[in-house]
């Protein structure tokens, strides 16, 4: 399939990028408020290290979906951010995060907060 970045009514999509898709590059994304963001079928590659996505403003949520060896920062998400079906997934909150994230049938996943969401409660 081809690595493509689009927006789908409310929805900000990027798709089936793969290491050498990026050309070594970070993928850049921007969205409004409103949108959601949805990021799915991405693979970094083992040799070459994980695939860098960043998410560039606040967004409705995040969700990201069947992707391997992919590091992911965002600075605020109002909703969710849901990870479903991940491995190697890094994700990074650097401004103030997000109010509720969930995995869902993932491995090998990290997830970093900043100094904002230390109070966290985790169930």
């Amino acid at each position: 399939k081809e690595a493509k970045t689009y927006t789908d009514r409310d929805r900000v999509c990027v798709e089936n990028y793969a290491h050498e898709d990026a050309k070594g590059e970070a993928i850049k994304v921007k969205c409004e408020l409103k949108e959601t963001i949805y990021i799915g079928n991405n693979k970094g590659s083992n040799k070459d290290g994980p695939l860098a996505i960043v998410i560039e403003t606040k967004s409705k949520g995040i969700v990201i979906s069947g992707c391997e060896n992919v590091n992911i920062s965002f600075p605020v998400s109002v909703g969710n951010v849901e990870l479903i079906n991940c491995k190697k997934v890094s994700v990074y909150a650097t401004e103030g995060g997000s109010p509720l994230m969930q995995l869902d049938g993932s491995e090998r996943c990290n997830i970093y907060l900043s100094a904002k969401d230390t109070e966290w409660q985790t169930r």
